[in-house]
């Protein structure tokens, strides 16, 4: 799943030309993602394991492995879509109706994932 929704946006930054580094714009928008997903989970978790996290500090995989994989994969697709659509909605008002048809025929495309 994460490898299509990184192509997506591979796409999409193809698609409006974004001059700067692209991979490294996925891996920072992913890298947010991630932290999202936790910083929305955590709450939800029970308070004995809200405790242990704090406990780890700022240790990621001591964390990670204290919440359950299936809630942080489903925050983490939430999130992610999330973001995506926060970011087309910032990014189709700049683009041309060109543009706009190549992202809506991506988008689309991919609506099995989403």
């Amino acid at each position: 799943m994460q490898a299509a929704y990184n192509n997506i946006l591979f796409s999409i930054l193809d698609i409006i030309n974004y001059q700067n580094d692209k991979e490294l714009f996925v891996k920072e928008f992913e890298a947010l993602n991630i932290l999202d997903a936790m910083g929305y989970l955590i709450p939800k978790l029970p308070q004995n394991i809200q405790e242990s996290i704090r406990a780890c500090g700022d240790d990621p995989e001591k964390i990670k492995q204290l919440i359950p994989e299936e809630a942080y994969k489903k925050e983490f697709i939430k999130v992610s879509f999330d973001a995506l659509d926060e970011l087309l909605a910032s990014v189709l008002p700049t683009v041309t109706p060109l543009q706009k048809e190549k992202i809506g025929k991506l988008i689309s495309s991919q609506q099995h994932l989403i």
